[in-house]
């Protein structure tokens, strides 16, 4: 998903108003990744910045770093590739979460917070009780 700025997405609803929010906790759900990238030529998607970008990452959305949308969409296919070649179903969501944030071939700069916690572990993986974070109305 290519956002704003640094990661940011509509997530106002009402007349007029469509939120993002409940397509990616539904997507989600359902075992599809979304990962979340910048529009921005220069920078990065960083979901944790700002309000609207905190509530895609609590819905499940995986940060794309500085990857280009068109470079995250054929890693993303890739590793899906790669997880129907062979990985269980929860080995899928595991490998997929832990190397989309990894560089692999120089795709994407590893940023400090990053290398502070290198890999994201199933455990702290966004579960549906962490959509609760998320504010009604969103």
């Amino acid at each position: 998903m290519a956002a704003y700025g640094a990661g940011n997405i509509p997530t106002k609803q009402g007349p007029g108003f469509y939120s993002l929010v409940s397509v990616i906790a539904h997507l989600h759900q359902g075992g599809i990744p979304v990962v979340l990238t910048t529009q921005c030529v220069t920078g990065q998607a960083e979901p944790h910045l700002y309000q609207t970008g905190y509530y895609a990452h609590c819905a499940g959305a995986l940060a794309g770093g500085d990857m280009l949308p068109k470079t995250a969409m054929v890693k993303l296919s890739w590793l899906l590739g790669l997880a129907e070649s062979g990985w269980s179903q929860s080995e899928r969501a595991d490998h997929t979460l832990a190397l989309m944030g990894a560089s692999l071939c120089g795709e994407r700069q590893v940023t400090a917070v990053e290398e502070v916690h290198p890999k994201i572990p199933s455990e702290t993986r966004l579960q549906d009780s962490h959509l609760a974070t998320v504010p009604p109305g969103i």
